[in-house]
């Protein structure tokens, strides 16, 4: 069985529908809802919005309900699933056309299609078949029949709406449109009378189709035999067409026939390097510049040679260059310790002025020789910030509770001034109880006005019958006068003495019933006579009368004004009991702070001098001073260690001068100067021989490529020789003009090959070169092919003449088409008529099984419907009826009182048929609702209910409510007071 699906509607906000713009609705309170409101109040909205959110609209109806005051329409919809807990389903006409979202507890997103699937495929439409009535719906059980009830019930249950009836209804019509037994009009009726007449012109034309099928026999053979003879008229003038080629060919022919011979005729060997004297040509050019190139080579090689000896004469010893060049490269160091010492000096007196002046800027009383001795650990910046934060805590909480303070003390000033406001508006006990006892008496003059008004209207019914009754009296005195006097006189005339009885009997009964009816209506007369003293109110009495309902109404609403203030009063005492806690609890949270802060004034006297919000950037100023202490003492150490090193370089450069006989000089730049030019002089030579012997490596090494190129060169020289099979240069030229001639002979014979082969096939162009044909062989070929064709060309004429015969003949018979046609349009008909025919099928079977459905469906659902429209109907009337019997086809509903005695609804009065309908509508609900359960809207659906029977629809309510959401609307004040035990809710403003 499939799981039931249980919504409840939580909450409703309306950005913008019909008059409610920016409104929200809580539903969550409860099961059973009384929604209560005036005409005009916007109930009807609310039930179209919910409508709206779970089905949505079309365009036309959104727009009716488009807010007049907001650009907004639409809204969202909260509701408990079952299955997904709490989701919001949220519709806006301006976007996605009106279409759903819906918002799942997970923060996942659905669209339209998820919201139909978590509704079973609920429709608007089906949802106000099964879940949805107002009284407006509450006339059509009087004239419902059996098989209207067992419709509605089919059409709820199967698709929300009548549309079942309507189906069937319009299957009969499609059926009797297409085939009746007896008819003439359907569709298939009348194509069985026009397949009979189609058939009948069939047969015939069907006569004279013998001859016409001879007639083709004919015509087929000679088209065969003119084909035929085309063929062999198209053979024979292409043998004529290449005959004629041939002849125009035979010049061409013999010059092929020379080329070919001169070929044949020389035998050279065809041995030749590809473009063999034009590489040639090239060898020899490339060899010229590089003979010349390598005696340029040998030249260069001995000057190179001469000047590298001069110069390695002149250089001076090794290890005086090495030397010089040790002390040399100390130069960079020394400008480096140099620079570094004036910058550390700088560096040095930039931090003391920048410590002096942080210093005299903090002013908390600590000097630069502090700050030797002074050091924070790694977890007192955090300390610091704690305490601040703490002391900004608790000023902000001291505000705060001062503030909340004096709050409470407003709050309960004004609540003691309106209690005593509203205790001086209260009515004393006495006054109260004599408004009271006004009010009572007034009650009772208009209970008694309204039996007058009663007791008036039945004396004029009575004056109307009074004198009816008394025509009639008079009427009836006259007939059994008449009577007396006919018998009276037949006594004299027949001497029958039972005339006279009968006369006297005649005239006692008239005159007996006239008496009776004359004192009766006296009688009557004076019961209405009687009573009419009633004295009316006075003006003034009436005046007390609206004054005492306005002094008691003031007086209720003193009294429950005083009593949610006297709330108010008592949660304001709660919360001045709540706030002394918070005060203490404030107080020992600043002692603590206190013995924190005391703390540190121990660790670090000099905060004494600064308040305590300051604490944390004071950290970070003196952290940055004692960096600038730690940077100038390492600059200290940095100045001595420069100068160290400086004074070794120096007595390095004095060791060196000694050495050369170098005269000392006191500037350390000159030293250096002095070895830098004599080390620029040395490099300077070695340069020069390093060159020298580069560029004699270098000749060396062109001279062995070239001669290696040159032997490349010289070998691809041999290999041309080799390849065409010679040893010398003269007889490679003689062998190339050789083959230049016999290479020409053969473009000339292909030349004229190709000009043969446009003109001749290839196996006849072999042919007629083997076989040497002459001309006159040729053209007499050519005449016996022109004489062949003549004769065939003739045979073709006298075919096509004997098949315009026949053709003519067949022609004549097909001039009508009347066979091919009749025959056309029969087997069209036939086609139509099959294709009725299996519409009509299908129609019938639909319909078939459409009944079926019916028939299974109402004998499963109608008699548990029935059942529990009792059950409901039995609980509403308080056990007055205890049965209900379906309509059938020519009685309406009849229901059993507990007595036994049966009643039509004809005979009920209005209250108990709007019982028996609400009792049907919840009967096929809960019949319909096994699949989802979904909330179910009534409209003002008991209003003609006495008030036992609308607590008794209370209860059914709260009793559906534990298992489905009920949503109430009214208008009526006294449905509301009925529905105490709902949860309620006014649209009143």
């Amino acid at each position: 069985m499939e799981r039931v699906n249980r919504l409840r509607i939580e909450h409703a906000k309306i950005f913008g529908f019909g008059k409610w713009v920016d409104h929200s609705i809580d539903f969550s309170k409860a099961s059973g809802i009384c929604i209560y409101g005036e005409n005009e109040s916007g109930k009807s909205t609310i039930q179209r919005f919910i409508l709206f959110m779970l089905f949505g609209l079309p365009p036309k109806q959104r727009n009716f309900y488009r807010p007049k005051t907001s650009g907004r329409m639409g809204g969202r919809l909260t509701v408990n699933d079952t299955e997904y807990g709490k989701y919001t389903i949220e519709r806006l006409d301006e976007v996605r056309n009106g279409a759903a979202v819906c918002y799942l507890p997970d923060g996942e997103k659905k669209d339209e299609e998820w919201l139909r699937e978590r509704l079973h495929g609920m429709t608007l439409e089906t949802y106000q078949a099964i879940f949805s009535f107002s009284a407006t719906d509450l006339n059509d059980i009087k004239s419902m029949k059996e098989e209207e009830l067992g419709e509605v019930i089919l059409g709820i249950g199967l698709s929300g709406s009548s549309k079942i009836y309507q189906l069937e209804k319009r299957l009969d019509q499609r059926l009797a449109g297409l085939f009746k037994r007896y008819g003439t009009k359907p569709i298939i009726n009348q194509q069985l009378e026009t397949l009979e007449l189609r058939f009948k012109e069939l047969q015939q034309s069907k006569s004279k189709e013998a001859s016409y099928l001879e007639k083709q026999d004919k015509k087929s053979e000679l088209q065969t035999e003119i084909t035929q003879l085309h063929e062999s008229i198209s053979f024979s003038k292409s043998e004529l067409s290449k005959l004629e080629r041939h002849i125009g060919a035979l010049p061409l022919i013999y010059e092929y026939r020379q080329y070919l011979s001169a070929i044949q005729s020389e035998k050279i060997d065809r041995s030749f390097p590809e473009k063999g004297i034009e590489r040639l040509q090239s060898l020899k050019q490339a060899l010229l510049p590089m003979q010349s190139e390598l005696h340029l080579l040998k030249e260069n090689e001995a000057m190179y040679r001469r000047k590298l000896e001069d110069l390695q004469t002149q250089s001076p010893a090794g290890t005086i260059i090495s030397q010089a060049e040790a002390v040399y490269s100390l130069k960079a160091q020394w400008q480096d310790d140099n620079q570094q010492l004036k910058k550390l000096v700088a560096m040095i007196e930039k931090v003391t002025i920048q410590i002096e002046t942080e210093l005299g800027r903090l002013n908390i009383g600590l000097e630069k020789e502090d700050l030797e001795n002074l050091s924070f650990p790694f977890h007192i910046e955090k300390t610091w910030q704690e305490i601040k934060k703490q002391y900004e805590q608790l000023t902000f909480e001291q505000g705060k509770l001062k503030e909340e303070e004096h709050q409470l003390k407003q709050e309960r000033n004004y609540l003691l001034n309106q209690i005593g406001m509203h205790e001086d508006g209260l009515l004393t006990d006495e006054t109260y109880q004599d408004l009271d006892s006004l009010l009572k008496k007034h009650n009772e003059f208009h209970l008694l006005e309204k039996l007058k008004e009663e007791k008036d209207q039945e004396r004029k019914s009575w004056s109307k019958r009074r004198k009816k009754k008394q025509e009639k009296s008079k009427q009836i005195l006259y007939i059994f006068s008449l009577l007396a006097v006919i018998s009276f006189i037949g006594t004299f005339l027949t001497d029958i003495s039972q005339l006279m009885l009968a006369a006297c009997l005649f005239a006692l009964v008239g005159i007996g019933q006239f008496l009776w009816s004359y004192y009766s209506v006296k009688e009557m007369d004076k019961i209405f006579t009687e009573g009419n003293s009633l004295s009316n109110p006075s003006s003034s009495s009436v005046e007390e009368r609206n004054r005492a309902e306005q002094l008691i109404q003031m007086h209720s609403k003193h009294q429950k004004e005083i009593a949610q203030l006297e709330e108010k009063l008592s949660n304001n005492n709660m919360n001045s009991l709540a706030w002394k806690e918070k005060e203490k609890a404030l107080k020992e949270k600043e002692m603590r702070m206190n013995e924190s802060i005391h703390t540190q004034y121990i660790n670090y006297p000099f905060l004494r001098n600064l308040e305590l919000i300051y604490w944390p950037e004071l950290y970070h100023a003196l952290k940055n001073v004692l960096h600038m202490e730690r940077e100038r003492k390492q600059q200290m150490k940095e100045i001595e260690e420069v100068k160290h090193r400086m004074s070794q370089i120096s007595d390095n450069i004095n060791e060196f001068f000694a050495e050369v006989n170098w005269t000392l000089s006191a500037n350390m730049e000159e030293s250096f100067k002095r070895i830098e030019a004599f080390l620029l002089k040395q490099d300077q030579s070695n340069r020069q021989m390093q060159q020298y012997e580069e560029l004699l490596s270098e000749s060396k090494e062109k001279e062995h490529q070239l001669r290696q190129k040159m032997t490349g060169y010289e070998q691809e020289r041999d290999v041309l020789f080799s390849v065409a099979k010679v040893d010398s240069e003269e007889a490679f030229y003689h062998k190339s003009r050789m083959l230049d001639e016999q290479e020409g002979n053969e473009i000339a014979l292909e030349k004229v090959k190709l000009q043969l082969e446009n003109m001749l096939a290839v196996a006849d162009l072999e042919y007629y070169v083997d076989n040497k044909l002459g001309e006159l062989d040729l053209k007499e070929k050519k005449q016996h092919s022109m004489y062949k064709l003549d004769q065939l060309e003739r045979e073709l004429n006298n075919k096509r003449e004997q098949l315009a015969r026949v053709q003519a003949e067949i022609e004549a018979m097909e001039s009508s088409s009347q066979y091919s046609d009749t025959l056309h349009q029969f087997e069209m008909e036939t086609e139509k008529l099959h294709q009725l025919s299996k519409d009509w099928a299908v129609l019938k079977v639909a319909k078939e099984v459409l009944a079926d459905t019916k028939r299974d469906y109402r004998e499963k659902y109608l008699s548990m419907v029935i059942e529990r429209t009792a059950f409901y109907f039995q609980h509403l009337t308080g056990g007055n009826y205890t049965k209900i019997f379906a309509p059938s086809e020519d009685k309406p509903f009849i229901v059993e009182a507990e007595d036994g005695i049966r009643y039509t609804i004809n005979e009920l009065s209005q209250g108990t048929v709007d019982q028996l309908y609400i009792s049907l509508r919840l009967a096929i609900s809960e019949a319909m609702s096994d699949v989802h359960q979904l909330p179910f809207i009534m409209d003002d659906a008991f209003v003609h209910f006495d008030s036992i029977r609308a607590q008794r629809m209370v209860e059914i309510m709260e009793s559906i409510s534990d298992r489905q959401q009920v949503l109430l609307f009214t208008c009526k004040n006294e449905v509301l007071k009925s529905c105490e035990k709902l949860y309620s809710i006014s649209l009143n403003n």
